[in-house]
């Protein structure tokens, strides 16, 4: 019990985060329990690059969440390519038969719902930025 308060008091309620950061997260979370799963020569490589992809799209968000509305623009297309490169690199672990199709279909919806999300926020941007 001792601990629980601390943990409400430590994190903010999930509301507070954008909804693209908790869906990067959840997606982080499916893709290294996966992984616990994998041969250690699968695990070590073409994964390990996925997870860290993961990471760097994870980062980008928080950091542009924080950051000044005429410096998003910039963290936000390199968030894009990372996103476009992580979902081509989880296609190839799917052709070379290191997931499988449930795992595959799980972790593209999620890659395609994130993009979304970013393309939104990038079209939000700009949108804002021709009005001033």
């Amino acid at each position: 019990m001792y601990t629980n308060n601390i943990m409400k008091q430590i994190y903010p309620p999930p509301q507070f985060f954008p909804p693209i950061i908790l869906h990067i997260r959840k997606l982080y979370t499916n893709t290294y329990q996966i992984g616990k799963k994998l041969p250690k020569s699968d695990k070590l490589g073409i994964h390990s690059v996925i997870e860290r992809k993961i990471l760097n799209i994870f980062q980008n968000a928080v950091e542009a969440s924080f950051t000044e509305k005429n410096k998003k623009l910039l963290i936000l297309e390199k968030m894009r390519i990372d996103i476009e490169l992580v979902k081509q690199l989880i296609r190839i672990e799917n052709e070379i038969h290191i997931l499988n199709e449930g795992s595959y279909i799980n972790i593209e919806t999620a890659l395609q719902e994130i993009s979304k999300e970013t393309n939104g926020w990038i079209n939000f941007i700009k949108t804002q930025n021709t009005l001033l």
